[in-house]
């Protein structure tokens, strides 16, 4: 059964997941490993103008935009990160010869012998990234190995797989860079492609990256969430604290690394906090209804979310409102009445 493409503000299926074959997987990773040693070989000055003429054609593609908009069905923060991404390789480019230079040697204490280092790149370097900043996570690793002169292939959530043709467009002809579409299956059979991968996700999936790694005998790199606090103390001003928390949980539909999880507030100023951290909330307004939240990109999230709502036997209460999920329209394809996303709820 082929894995559906789903519209996130509607849950309609759009198309089937196309994943790469395996054959043809290990191939491009074969390709890449033939041109990484001509690439490294530039030296940090001579990739820079290659990543810098990428990071141009990042910074004003229309089409890479319209697809970063389909993948998440958001505007502004999609906008935003072409931005942010475009930037981020324009700077690893102008600084990785500084970044890269030799260490200094020293002697060694036996006589004659003399110490000296040199940053060799990894032939191939495998990334398996997330979906709520697909472009962002998915070139957020791939950049810096680039420059420090490793080719790369990247695979990307099969949540968001729009942007990869876009983006493959946009890769110069000299840069060792490889963006496949594919599922579970296909970043697995990556780990045993690559020299080092770098991971973004779960920690279930992260364990799994880890052991598969171990056993081919690479380095694994794994970023596997948090679980953000903030504190509020007696002295803060409640009015704007309320503010920044409501943002920083609800920005992107709460939907980044560092959102905003929990609240620690002092005793003395909590009721005051809560009531107008409610108020706010209560204010909030979904994508479709013209404002600022949502959607929820992936289909299985709601239920995430909806398993850490309070509950009586939890001894929590709510708020504001119950959020609305998506899970039903995702799973059939209908169009929910509003976008499939959740209003905040507080508690």
């Amino acid at each position: 059964m082929s894995t559906p493409v789903l519209d996130p503000l509607t849950g309609r299926i759009e198309r089937p997941l196309r994943p790469v074959p395996p054959d043809r997987l290990a191939g491009i990773a074969a390709g890449l490993r033939a041109r990484a040693a001509g690439w490294a070989a530039l030296g940090p000055a001579g990739r820079g103008p290659v990543l810098a003429r990428f990071a141009a054609a990042l910074a004003r593609d229309e089409d890479l935009l319209a697809a970063l908009v389909a993948d998440t069905g958001r505007v502004a923060e999609s906008v935003l990160e072409r931005q942010v991404v475009a930037g981020a390789v324009e700077r690893w480019a102008r600084r990785a010869p500084a970044l890269l230079a030799p260490p200094a040697g020293f002697a060694a204490e036996l006589p004659g012998v003399h110490v000296a280092g040199d940053a060799v790149p990894y032939e191939l370097v495998g990334a398996i990234t997330p979906w709520n900043f697909p472009l962002l996570l998915g070139l957020l690793d791939a950049a810096p190995a680039l420059a420090a002169g490793c080719a790369v292939l990247v695979k990307p959530s099969e949540v968001t797989p729009r942007f990869i043709e876009p983006l493959t467009r946009l890769v110069p002809g000299e840069l060792p860079l490889a963006v496949v579409e594919g599922g579970p299956a296909t970043g697995a059979a990556l780990v045993g492609l690559v020299d080092a991968v770098v991971f973004t996700g779960s920690v279930p999936t992260g364990r799994q990256v880890a052991e598969a790694a171990a056993r081919a005998f690479v380095p694994a790199h794994l970023e596997l969430g948090g679980k953000d606090p903030a504190i509020v103390l007696a002295g803060a001003d409640l009015d704007r604290a309320s503010s920044a928390i409501l943002w920083g949980g609800t920005a992107n539909a709460g939907q980044s690394c560092q959102s905003i999880e929990r609240v620690y507030v002092a005793r003395e100023v909590h009721d005051d906090f809560l009531a107008l951290l409610a108020a706010k909330a209560e204010r909030t307004r979904l994508t479709c209804e013209g404002g600022p939240i949502g959607p929820i990109i992936a289909p299985d999230q709601p239920g995430v979310i909806a398993a850490h709502w309070p509950t009586p036997r939890r001894g929590a209460r709510s708020r504001t409102p119950a959020g609305r999920s998506s899970g039903t329209a995702a799973a059939t394809g209908a169009a929910p009445p509003c976008c499939p996303a959740w209003t905040t709820r507080c508690w």
